[in-house]
């Protein structure tokens, strides 16, 4: 069986961080773990820790948007294989079967994709049925075998756009022939 890696990006969000931490703590498989990369801010050190399942990473500094870059240090420097990874922020919140469908859809699958929901103002949908194309992406409503991330060569400057989330997937599309992709029809996750 796999185990889930979330890999949470933080800035000055304490309050929606323990919102992300109980829904994950929720979870009916506790298979997963969690790992919360402060973006320079040392906010992250009054997080509680109450589950060892949890850790809090600080970088030196603010590489800003939205921490993409610490995304792409992670998959290339710190993911293990044999794990599906999750990339979110922490002010995403998941529904308790999450964990549990991920696994079990990636024994099948490279990657796993679910429906969300959007509450940010000014996002063009409140509900998104996920497509694994540009805009029809966010991070956190897809995961996707290590192996595989970290087959996905993207620079800098790609990492750092808005987008950044479907231009991962697109490019993970072109540059992995044969990907074995599940989508769950539920929305799973809420961007709040």
């Amino acid at each position: 069986m796999r185990e889930v890696i979330i890999f949470a990006t933080y800035y000055k969000q304490l309050e929606k961080c323990q919102t992300l931490i109980h829904s994950l703590k929720m979870q009916t498989n506790p298979n997963w773990k969690l790992i919360i990369c402060s973006n320079g801010d040392a906010s992250a050190n009054d997080i509680v820790l109450d589950d060892e399942r949890i850790s809090v990473t600080i970088t030196p500094t603010n590489t800003e948007f939205w921490g993409a870059l610490n995304r792409k240090d992670y998959i290339e420097n710190g993911l293990p294989d044999g794990v599906m990874l999750i990339n979110t922020s922490v002010e995403d919140y998941y529904a308790p079967t999450l964990i549990q469908e991920v696994i079990e859809c990636g024994e099948k699958a490279d990657f796993v994709h679910w429906d969300f929901s959007h509450h940010i103002f000014g996002y063009q949908t409140m509900y998104a049925i996920t497509q694994p194309r540009i805009s029809k992406m966010d991070w956190g409503s897809y995961s996707i075998r290590s192996e595989v991330a970290k087959k996905v060569v993207l620079a800098d400057d790609m990492w750092k756009q808005y987008v950044a989330d479907g231009i991962f997937v697109e490019e993970l599309i072109k540059q992995v022939p044969n990907l074995k992709f599940i989508r769950i029809p539920k929305i799973l996750m809420t961007k709040n």
